[in-house]
């Protein structure tokens, strides 16, 4: 269960990009490639960080959700029509 009026997405997606940019310095600084995909997955959403193409997409969307739905975000995101 979310409750909109206390789960605020922007504050999350900010933090998710945050932690997305340190793991990338992280990684680098210790010689390993950057983390292309990350998936947080809790009761009742997931948060998926994707680099595709120099673009970040961050999803955070309900779980059970259809995966076709989640590559049309990306594809959008990415490609835009």
């Amino acid at each position: 269960y979310i409750n909109e009026e206390e789960f605020n997405k922007a504050s999350i997606s900010l933090n998710i990009s945050q932690l997305y940019e340190l793991a990338e310095e992280t990684t680098e600084s210790i010689g390993l490639h950057s983390p292309d995909f990350n998936i947080i997955h809790s009761d009742n959403y997931y948060i998926l960080s994707i680099k595709i193409l120099e673009h970040l997409v961050i999803l955070l969307t309900e779980d059970q959700v259809d995966v076709k739905d989640v590559f049309n975000t990306i594809n959008n995101s990415v490609a835009p029509p």
